[in-house]
């Protein structure tokens, strides 16, 4: 069948779509996470001190931007939160406490 002259068919009304990779979300600068108040069960535990909200999942570095571990739980009040963090290195987890981490 012949689209009248002038029409166009539905498949050639729409736009392409596009091929180029989007991000899911922009690049984030690296935001303080706060310092560590006290270990429990194996976690760092800290209030967070960033503006925008906490991610779990977010990889977390110390002050000389080594790897300190990922944040794995958020917990506490809506208006200044907690952060449990896994440390990468369960042996250094004492040697955290007053440590100020930040995330990337």
């Amino acid at each position: 069948m012949r689209p009248r002259p002038g029409r166009r068919r539905r498949h050639q009304e729409r736009p392409r779509a596009s091929r180029r990779r989007l991000r899911r979300h922009p690049p984030r600068l690296m935001q303080r996470v706060g310092t560590v108040s006290r270990t429990a069960q194996g976690l760092a535990i800290v209030r967070w001190e960033g503006d925008e909200d906490p991610r779990i999942g977010t990889s977390v570095v110390d002050e000389s931007l080594s790897a300190a571990g990922r944040i794995v739980d958020v917990f506490g009040p809506v208006d200044a939160p907690y952060v449990a963090v896994t440390p990468k290195d369960r042996s250094k987890l004492p040697s955290m406490v007053g440590t100020k981490l930040y995330a990337r």
